[in-house]
């Protein structure tokens, strides 16, 4: 099997000390809504108001995926989100970045040197195939599979530098909006024995409506996995398995660990297309592992829950 091509890795850094926060932009973006914006489920957690706790539990470890893509502005446009995470989960919290291999490759390496300081932190620039997806896939496999059980983290943060606007706010503020929301959530999910995945109450669609094409490709996905079909799940005929469109989210590893973890996704990466692809056209590894990464959650009887 070919491996990934992994173009740069830089060291990993494990400071002794934690940093000390920064104050962020908290503007909301102007553009005009995306035309595929549905209305927005009710947020089904409890409000901010009923958490007490300003931190989350000391023996938890919170990784956070951020990919940024292959353009200057990547890491400006989720910036404020980053920095809430680190600010709300300090030493807790490691990040692994995945940047996309371009002429800003180095200019977004040199900026994350200088924002992480005090955190623990690992980039690689990759190639950008199946935009965020294939280079979660690679993450996942750093951070998750070739670590044992015990030394995984307990909760997974993805957050990508998402081009649109009105979607990405969309998407990023109902969970990384401030960093007393993100300990709360964090908190919320961990707590929670039926939480598996938190994501945005406007970005969540139900499997029925929007396999469209990728039904097939997801359902050999899901017989590798050992998981119910969807052509067969009673939950997935009745409408009732949801995912998160455009794959920000807060997830418990323990979904992943014995589904997920058990594939082989360096190859699935090295099969993705490089770049985007429009939904719609035919089957799709990333529109298709963009489903299933919610679809497997409740497949395992755990819930993706609205925020």
């Amino acid at each position: 099997m070919e491996r990934p091509k992994i173009i740069r890795r830089i060291a990993l850094r494990d400071p002794q000390t934690q940093g000390t926060g920064t104050t962020v932009d908290r503007s909301r973006d102007t553009k005009n809504s995306y035309p595929w914006a549905h209305q927005a489920i009710p947020s089904e957690v409890p409000p901010i108001t009923s958490f007490s706790s300003p931190a989350i539990s000391y023996e938890l470890k919170v990784a956070l995926i951020l990919h940024l893509g292959p353009d200057h502005a990547a890491w400006n446009r989720i910036e404020k989100y980053v920095l809430n995470c680190i600010i709300a989960l300090g030493n807790q919290l490691e990040i692994l970045v995945t940047i996309a291999n371009s002429d800003y490759a180095k200019r977004h390496q040199t900026i994350i040197k200088e924002k992480l300081i005090g955190v623990k932190y690992e980039i690689l620039i990759v190639e950008n195939r199946g935009m965020d997806v294939g280079p979660f896939l690679l993450a996942f496999h750093q951070l998750v599979i070739q670590r044992p059980l015990q030394e995984r983290p307990d909760i997974l943060l993805k957050i990508h530098s998402k081009s649109h606007d009105a979607w990405r706010r969309d998407l990023c503020e109902p969970l990384f909006g401030s960093p007393a929301l993100i300990v709360k959530l964090v908190n919320y999910l961990f707590s929670n024995e039926k939480a598996g995945m938190l994501g945005s109450r406007f970005n969540i669609y139900n499997s029925l409506r929007h396999s469209g094409y990728n039904g097939n490709l997801i359902d050999e996905y899901l017989a590798k996995m050992k998981l119910p079909l969807l052509r067969n799940s009673p939950k997935h005929k009745a409408g009732q398995l949801r995912f998160v469109g455009g794959t920000i989210f807060m997830v418990k590893l323990e979904v992943y660990n014995f589904t997920l973890a058990n594939m082989d996704l360096l190859s699935w990466y090295n099969k993705m297309p490089l770049g985007r692809q429009s939904d719609g056209t035919g089957p799709q590894m990333p529109h298709s592992l963009e489903r299933i990464l919610g679809i497997i959650v409740q497949l395992q009887n755990y819930q993706l829950i609205a925020v």
